[in-house]
């Protein structure tokens, strides 16, 4: 299982070929946004956690956000996730994780995890949809939490 330093070093390695590719500037900004990103370990992410996570570490724009998110998306860093409907967020994840990623996310409280189940990875790996090649595929569940489910008192 890939670790956390182990993914930093593939994606650097990545952001370091495609900005040599094309005479870009390697900033350590870049370097630390991409660090942040992978301390995520597969979670999802926005612009506005990314800068809320660093803006304490580091002095930047939210516009810094923004173009680091638009080059780590050319480089096929992180790639953005989309609503059941198609519609794009403005959420992101890496691409490392997206060969089969399930996770879930309560809607009262925000708490994200990721987790993996075999019978449903096999389904989607097998499933074959007409006039569509399926590279990799996403589950995202929405519901709520152990801790958010529990009643209150008052009821």
């Amino acid at each position: 299982m890939a670790t956390p330093h182990n993914i930093y070093s593939e994606v650097e390695n990545m952001l370091r070929e495609y900005i040599k590719a094309n005479n870009l500037r390697l900033t350590q900004e870049r370097l630390l946004i991409l660090q942040q990103i992978c301390s995520y370990e597969g979670l999802s992410f926005s612009p506005e956690k990314l800068y809320n996570d660093l803006k304490e570490k580091l002095p930047l724009s939210l516009a810094t956000i923004y173009n680091s998110i638009d080059l780590f998306q050319q480089a096929k860093i992180i790639i953005p996730l989309f609503r059941q409907d198609g519609e794009r967020t403005n959420w992101y994840e890496l691409t490392l994780y997206q060969h089969g990623n399930m996770m879930f996310t309560c809607t009262r409280c925000g708490r994200q995890g990721s987790f993996k189940d075999a019978t449903i990875e096999k389904v989607l790996r097998n499933k074959k949809i007409q006039n569509f090649n399926a590279l990799s595929f996403s589950v995202h569940l929405f519901g709520e939490c152990k801790a958010c489910r529990k009643p209150s008192k008052n009821n």
